[in-house]
């Protein structure tokens, strides 16, 4: 595009300013609903896990000697397995947010309580992330549910003994309704001490990573990757809880992408709409352009060189709305902030993608713009 070409374009823009703002317009509209879309989508995953946090994580490892009908009955781990196999399923695909446990019945007083002793969350490849499991034990503390706090009598601040071991009631949980209420939570070291298991686990619970549409047994696809690597240990899946989320996770994906289409598809027809009007307008000044020698191949340029501005301005305007009102936005529909999605490569992507659409839109346009026949337009009254 030489100079005069530029020229051109810039004068028509600033001339035509008003049909050149309501396209630009149009454009920051699509792209701001592109961009929040996937600030969506990130914050809805987000919130996902974080009540998938509070109902339960949703796989769950037990050594190679429990039966998982007696398991399904009780829900007691029968045996123990390596510690250091929560170190091995860091190399997998397939569950994250591993929770290494070891859990057994004692008595508190003339109570029974689920002693679960519990680590910090590890992550798969080593990544590092916020955890949402939400509970981190101090060594010589003790977390109680709200039924077996109360059959011990215990009082948060006050020591309270098993098996010969004074630990500190840190905190006494608010009634639940489930079994959490006769748990008592210790670090993992203590309940190792306690129980007389020193580097051993009972339990690994963990979360189930994306299983795509197609794959119709997620668990099958599970156990293969984990067999290897802790081979014998007997993996449940947690089907009504995966599957829930797994639901929700693929229902959001397809509204998303599902709304995405059409708004890009009616943006390109509004685009190319108004691309339309302004050659038809410009029919006399195209005609005089080729009379004088323009070549017809210039004037198509100047046709989409004019959408190529347009898409910038739009792909600019949709980056500033994003980055001035996207989180409130985002948090207002889900409640939650969103991920920081605002990288390098997104905010070039969102500058060159939009011209480059805009361009494409006005292709049409731009060829009757270099098909006018100057004789013609010279004849017309």
């Amino acid at each position: 595009m030489n100079v005069s070409s530029r020229t051109i374009i810039l004068r028509e823009f600033c001339f035509r300013w008003v049909t050149a703002f309501a396209a630009a317009s149009i454009v920051a509209i699509a792209v701001t609903m592109v961009l929040l879309s996937e600030q969506v989508s990130g914050a809805n995953e987000a919130a996902t896990r974080r009540i998938q946090r509070d109902i339960g994580l949703n796989i769950v490892i037990l050594p190679p000697q429990t039966e998982l009908d007696a398991w399904w009955i009780d829900r007691m781990p029968r045996g123990s397995m390596p510690e250091e196999w929560i170190d091995r399923l860091e190399d997998q695909d397939v569950a994250n947010r591993l929770v290494p446990m070891l859990v057994s019945r004692v008595r508190i007083g003339a109570s029974e309580c689920l002693l679960t002793g519990i680590a910090e969350e590890r992550f798969k490849r080593g990544k590092s992330m916020k955890p949402v499991f939400g509970r981190t034990i101090e060594d010589g503390s003790i977390m109680l549910g709200a039924t077996v706090a109360s059959a011990a009598d215990a009082r948060e601040g006050e020591p309270l003994e098993i098996r010969g071991r004074s630990l500190v009631v840190s905190r006494i949980l608010e009634p639940t309704g489930s079994e959490e209420d006769v748990r008592g939570w210790v670090s993992l070291r203590d309940a190792q001490a306690i129980l007389e298991l020193p580097g051993r686990l009972n339990e690994i619970r963990a979360l189930e990573c994306h299983c795509s549409e197609d794959v119709e047994d997620p668990l099958e696809v599970i156990r293969a990757q984990l067999e290897p690597i802790v081979p014998g240990a007997r993996v449940v899946r947690m089907n009504a809880l995966a599957d829930a989320r797994r639901s929700q996770r693929m229902m959001a994906e397809r509204i998303v992408s599902g709304s995405l289409v059409p708004v890009l598809v009616l943006c390109g027809v509004i685009v190319g709409m108004l691309s339309l009007v302004n050659v038809r307008e410009r029919r006399r000044e195209m005609g005089v352009l080729i009379a004088l020698g323009r070549r017809r191949s210039s004037v198509a340029v100047i046709v989409m060189g004019r959408t190529f501005l347009i898409g910038l301005a739009g792909g600019a305007g949709g980056l500033l709305i994003t980055s001035l009102a996207g989180v409130a936005i985002t948090e207002g529909i889900v409640g939650a902030p969103p991920p920081a999605i605002m990288t390098w490569e997104v905010m070039i992507a969102t500058l060159l993608f939009p011209p480059v659409f805009c361009m494409l839109a006005s292709f049409y346009p731009a060829i009757i713009a270099a098909m006018v026949d100057p004789a013609r337009l010279m004849r017309m009254p």
